[in-house]
C-alpha cells in the first residue's frame, strides 16, 4: 500500500476502524479518546517512523499501530482452543511496505573528534570513550549513532547518558545495532512533536522492559515500547515470547508496542510464525511490528479492533 504522510489514519483495520497511531500530545487533531479498545499510541504525536523508513508505520499510514489502553490483551490462548474453549477469532494483521533499519556504515575518521567532545560533555569516562570510539568505526550502523552522539540531539534525555543508560551501551560489543534502532524510533517521535520521551526503563519485578517509552505530564507511562534485532525468521518465536512474558507483560503501560526488525523476506513468514505472535500480542496487549528486507507484518491482539 501507500506511504502517507505522518499524521494520516488508515481505515485498513477489519470492520472499517482505522486505528489511531498518535500519540495524545502532538498537533494531529484527529486523536480520539481511549475507549473502544482501538489500537492507539502515545499522547504526543504521530507513532515513530524512523527516518529513511525506520520506525513503525502501518500500511498508508505514519506511525506505531498499538492497541488502547483500556481492552483486555484476550486470554493468551493459541490458535486452535480444546473442545468447550470459545472459538479463536482470526489474527488481527495489518501488511505494509515498511522494512527494517538499513546500515550506515562506520563512523567516519572525521567525525571521530566531534564525537570525543559529545562524550565528555556526557561525563563518559575516558576508557569508556575509547571503547565507544573503537565499536563506532567498526559497527555498519557506527556512522548514524555517531551524528546523534554529536548532535546532542538526546542528551538530556532521560535514560541515554546516565551509566545504565542507552549511550552506555555504545562500548558493547554487538549492542550498536539496537542502539540505533532505538535513537530511530525516539527521533521520529520526537520529529512529530512527541514530548517526555525516555529510553532505557527496566522494571523486571513487573515484566517490563522499554527500549523507549513515553511520559504524560504527571508521570504516567503512556507509551512503551520494546525493539528488537532479529537474525532470522527462525528467530521470531523465541523473541516474541520473551517480549510478551518479560518485557511488555506488565501493567501499568497504557499502549505497549513491540517492533523487530527482522534479516529476511516476508513471504518466510509462516502461520507457526504468526500465530506465535498473535499469542504474544493476546498475552501482552500490545502490538508486534515485524519489518522485513521487503515489507512488513503488524499484528494486534484479537480484541484491538471493535466488532
Amino acid at each position: 500500500m501507500d506511504n502517507a504522510t505522518p499524521g494520516t489514519r488508515p481505515d485498513a483495520t477489519p470492520g472499517g476502524h482505522a486505528p489511531d497511531n498518535m500519540p495524545r500530545n502532538s498537533t494531529d487533531t484527529h486523536t480520539p479518546g481511549t475507549g473502544g479498545g482501538r489500537p492507539e499510541t502515545p499522547s504526543t504525536g504521530g507513532g515513530p517512523e524512523t527516518p529513511g523508513g525506520g520506525g513503525p508505520e502501518t500500511p498508508g499510514g505514519g506511525g506505531p499501530e498499538t492497541p488502547g489502553g483500556g481492552g483486555g490483551g484476550g486470554t493468551g490462548d493459541g490458535p486452535g482452543n480444546g473442545p468447550g474453549m470459545p472459538e479463536q477469532q482470526p489474527a488481527v494483521i495489518l501488511e505494509g511496505p515498511r522494512i527494517g533499519q538499513q546500515p550506515s556504515g562506520p563512523m567516519a575518521p572525521e567525525r571521530e573528534a566531534a564525537v570525543t567532545e559529545a562524550l565528555k560533555a556526557a561525563k563518559v569516562p575516558p576508557v569508556d570513550q575509547g571503547r565507544m570510539l573503537v565499536q563506532l568505526k567498526k559497527s555498519e550502523y557506527g556512522a548514524a549513532v555517531a551524528e546523534y552522539i554529536a548532535s546532542g540531539r538526546f542528551a538530556d534525555t532521560p535514560g541515554f547518558k546516565n551509566p545504565e543508560g542507552l549511550l552506555f551501551q555504545v562500548k558493547q560489543k554487538g549492542m550498536i545495532p539496537a542502539v540505533h534502532q532505538a535513537l530511530e524510533y525516539a527521533a521520529d517521535l520526537q520529529s512529530k512533536g512527541i514530548k517526555n520521551i525516555e529510553f532505557e526503563l527496566k522494571l523486571p519485578a513487573q515484566n517490563l522492559d522499554l527500549d523507549v517509552l513515553v511520559r504524560t505530564p504527571d508521570g504516567r507511562i503512556e507509551y512503551g515500547a520494546q525493539l528488537k534485532d532479529v537474525d532470522s525468521v527462525a528467530g521470531i518465536r523465541s523473541a516474541v515470547k520473551k517480549i510478551a512474558e518479560k518485557q511488555l507483560g506488565g501493567a501499568g503501560v497504557d499502549v505497549k508496542h513491540a517492533l523487530l526488525d527482522i534479516r529476511g523476506l516476508r513471504g518466510e513468514l509462516t502461520d507457526r510464525e504468526i500465530q506465535a505472535v498473535q499469542r504474544a500480542a493476546d498475552r501482552s496487549n500490545a502490538s508486534f511490528e515485524l519489518r522485513f528486507d521487503d515489507g512488513s507484518v503488524t499484528i494486534f491482539p484479537t480484541n484491538a479492533t471493535n466488532p
